[in-house]
C-alpha cells in the first residue's frame, strides 16, 4: 500500500509540472508531448498484452498508425483522425493480404490502433481548443474522483459484487460511489471555475460561457455519464487482460502496473470531453 501510495503521488506530481508548464508559460505543446509519450507506452502495453495470449499484431502497421495519426491531427485538425484512420486500415488490409497472420492477428492490429491511440487524440484537441486548461482539468477530476470515491466505497460497504467474472474487486457500492464521486468532481470544477473564478488569468479557455445555471447541469450529466464511461473503460481493461492471461499491463508504476492499467477509464473520457465542449462551445 505505501509504495502505492508513492508512486500515486509521484505520478501526481508529475502531471502536475506538465500541466504548469502547459498552462501558465502558454506551452500546449508540452501537454501535448507528456500525452504522445503516454499514448506510445499505452499502445506498446496493448501490443505485448496481444502477443501474451500467443497473438501477433503487425506492430509496423501499428507504428504507422501512431505516426500518421500525429501527423494528420497537425495538419488536417480532427478530421485527421479519420484520414488517419483510414489510411491506416487500408495499409493493414494490403499487409495481411501478403502475410500469414490470422484473423486474430489482424483484429488485434486493428483493436490496437484504435484503443487506445485514435482515443489519445482526443486529448490532444481538448488540450489545444475543445475546452483547453478547463477541459483537461474536467476530464481528470472526473475520472480521478470516480476510482478514489468507487475504492473507498467498494472497500467500507462494498457487498455485493458487480461484475465478479470481469473484476472480483468491483462492487455495486462501489460503482454508484463512483458516479458520486465523478458529480462531486465535476462540481468541485463548476465551483472553481464557473462560480469563483479562480482561473480567470489562464490564457486558454476557463469558462463554459452559458448561463450558470445551464452549466451546472452540464456539469452534473458529463459527470454521470463520465462515470458510466470511466467505470466501463476499467472493466473493458480488465476482461482484456483476463482473456490475455496477464495481471498488469506492465510495471512502469510500482504498485500501479503499466500506463493503461492507470488511464483505462482517463481513455474512455477523452472523447466525451472533447465532444462536450464541441457541442457546448
Amino acid at each position: 500500500m505505501l509504495k502505492r501510495i508513492f508512486t500515486g503521488t509521484g505520478i501526481f506530481v508529475l502531471f502536475a509540472v506538465v500541466l504548469f508548464f502547459r498552462t501558465y508559460f502558454n506551452l500546449p505543446v508540452v501537454f501535448d508531448i507528456f500525452m504522445l509519450l503516454a499514448a506510445g507506452i499505452a499502445a506498446w502495453e496493448i501490443y505485448e498484452c496481444f502477443r501474451a495470449s500467443g497473438h501477433k499484431p503487425l506492430l509496423p502497421v501499428i507504428i504507422y498508425n501512431f505516426v500518421f495519426l500525429i501527423i494528420c491531427y497537425y495538419v488536417f485538425g480532427l478530421i485527421g483522425i479519420v484520414y488517419a484512420a483510414a489510411a491506416s486500415t487500408i495499409v493493414l488490409l494490403i499487409c495481411s493480404i501478403f502475410s500469414e497472420k490470422s484473423l486474430n492477428d489482424i483484429t488485434a492490429t486493428l483493436f490496437t490502433m484504435i484503443y487506445p491511440l485514435i482515443f489519445f487524440v482526443f486529448i490532444l484537441e481538448i488540450n489545444n481548443g475543445l475546452g483547453g486548461f478547463l477541459g483537461i482539468i474536467l476530464l481528470t477530476a472526473i475520472s480521478c474522483f470516480t476510482d478514489i470515491f468507487a475504492y473507498f466505497t467498494g472497500k467500507f460497504l462494498g457487498k455485493k459484487k458487480l461484475c465478479p467474472n470481469v473484476s472480483p474487486n468491483k462492487t455495486v457500492a462501489g460503482f454508484i460511489g463512483g458516479i458520486i464521486g465523478a458529480v462531486s468532481g465535476a462540481m468541485l470544477v463548476y465551483v472553481l471555475f464557473e462560480v469563483l473564478g479562480t482561473f480567470n488569468n489562464i490564457v486558454d479557455i476557463y469558462t463554459l460561457g452559458i448561463d450558470i445555471g445551464l452549466a451546472l447541469v452540464a456539469y452534473i450529466i458529463l459527470g454521470i455519464i463520465g462515470a458510466l464511461l470511466n467505470t466501463a473503460g476499467d472493466l473493458a481493461a480488465s476482461q482484456l487482460k483476463r482473456k490475455c492471461g496477464i495481471k498488469d499491463f506492465g510495471k512502469i508504476f510500482p504498485g500501479h502496473g503499466g500506463v493503461m492499467d492507470r488511464l483505462d477509464g482517463y481513455v474512455m473520457l477523452m472523447p466525451l470531453v472533447a465532444l462536450f465542449f464541441y457541442i457546448i462551445l
